[in-house]
């Protein structure tokens, strides 16, 4: 083979790979970096990526260990084409017509190109499993008095596997076969909204004002990016350059004499108040509550895991989780942000609270024009002023009695009299 013959076959080798090269996808569903499943504290990461109970979608179906909730959604399906007296063939005929774009939804390559009929399969009972699971909570009626579903023990951990990153399903294929449903005035991300302020860790649920601009401007991707949505600030904020975001931490907060006050995580429209709503004024930092417990670690890891896999301008739970990775050294910090209330902690165990939030921090990237720069500037030149460290440690170490107070006022009391006389009697003499 001459050298011009050669070129001709790479030439065309090359042309021929170039034409399955695909766009780049607008995709919304990732596999979870290996960078946040690693790390010194590895073991027991990948846990919080994958579903213990349930499999939504294609990216863990036929796990081990989930057989028995495949019973459970052929049932949900059944329910759900009798009550809304819907054909099998129409819910199909849904899945198919939208399946190239869900497939361009999942960053990686589905397959089943040879086998198209299992994914429509997987994509529509698992679907339906959804709608069904959002319908039973919300209507006893819907479901049947021997239904596991509902034990106190099952629903929570099915809450939390909904909101993986791993086990999405794209939101509009949800609201093409919520469409089927009969009898229903209420929306499908009125729905949702109910199921996911059981799981709402920010502790007080947004108002109604703020949910309702979500329905009327924003189209979730799937029910990980509206938990992110309802989270975020309403008004977006770019961020501002600084040179140093590092923050004292809680305990060293209190004794450079800041005050820790619990603040409201309520949203507003034409507010900002949310997870990030974090202020320094007059020596007080305000921060809106947290409530730990073992669903929080599993929520936290997949919001911080979207973001960081989408294309976010402004990671908001990032660097929240930054923040509060700052504030958070030792179980002492735990200790001081639960007694003002900022912290509820259902775990027990603030070393265990501490370690959690520290861990949460691990293997993320976060720009350094972050939200709170000017935050981190105010506090920072609080703390170096020593006028603030010094009176903190008159009041906590001389005077944190009201008794020593007293006592203190008394002696000071006596020295003037005693002063006074003194004076008196030398100007008698």
């Amino acid at each position: 083979m001459d050298r011009n013959s050669h070129h001709v076959d790479v030439v065309k080798l090359i042309r021929d790979e170039l034409k399955e090269v695909p766009q780049i996808p607008e995709c919304c569903i990732y596999r979870v970096p290996f960078r946040l499943k690693s790390g010194p504290f590895r073991e027991g990461k990948e846990e919080v990526y994958i579903p213990k109970v349930v499999s939504i979608g294609p990216l863990h179906h036929g796990n081990k260990g989930l057989e028995k909730m495949e019973e459970k959604k052929m049932i949900y399906l059944k329910d759900f084409l009798e009550r809304n007296d819907v054909s099998l063939e129409h819910c199909v005929d849904t899945v198919e017509e939208s399946l190239g774009k869900i497939r361009k939804c999942y960053e990686e390559s589905l397959g089943y190109k040879e086998n198209e009929h299992e994914l429509v399969k997987i994509i529509l009972v698992d679907a339906v499993f959804v709608i069904e699971t959002l319908l039973k909570c919300r209507y006893e009626n819907f479901r049947d008095d021997n239904d596991r579903m509902f034990r106190p023990f099952v629903l929570p951990d099915v809450r939390t596997e909904f909101l993986l990153l791993e086990n999405q399903l794209p939101f509009f294929i949800l609201k093409e076969l919520f469409k089927f449903t009969k009898d229903i005035n209420i929306s499908l991300i009125d729905f949702c909204f109910s199921f996911l302020s059981s799981c709402y860790i920010f502790y007080q649920w947004p108002e109604e004002e703020y949910m309702e601009q979500i329905k009327d401007t924003y189209e979730p991707k799937h029910l990980v990016d509206l938990l992110w949505k309802i989270s975020a600030p309403l008004v977006p904020h770019e961020g501002e350059s600084c040179e140093s975001v590092l923050i004292p931490s809680a305990t060293q907060l209190h004794q450079a004499g800041a005050k820790l006050k619990k603040g409201s995580a309520k949203l507003k429209k034409g507010s900002a108040k949310n997870l990030l709503d974090i202020h320094f004024e007059n020596g007080t930092l305000t921060i809106p509550k947290l409530l730990i417990d073992d669903g929080t670690k599993i929520i936290l890891r997949n919001l911080i895991a979207f973001e960081q896999c989408h294309n976010s301008k402004i990671n908001y739970v990032t660097v929240y989780i930054t923040f509060m990775d700052s504030i958070i050294d030792t179980p002492k910090d735990v200790d001081l942000l639960v007694q003002e209330g900022i912290i509820e902690n259902w775990l027990g165990d603030s070393s265990e609270v501490s370690s959690l939030i520290n861990r949460l921090g691990e293997g993320i990237h976060v720009s350094i024009d972050l939200y709170h720069a000017q935050l981190a500037k105010n506090i920072n030149s609080y703390c170096k002023n020593p006028w603030h460290s010094w009176k903190a440690n008159l009041k906590q170490n001389y005077f944190n009695t009201p008794w020593v107070i007293i006592s203190f006022l008394a002696a000071l009391v006596l020295i003037v009299l005693t002063i006074i006389q003194t004076v008196y009697s030398i100007i008698s003499t």
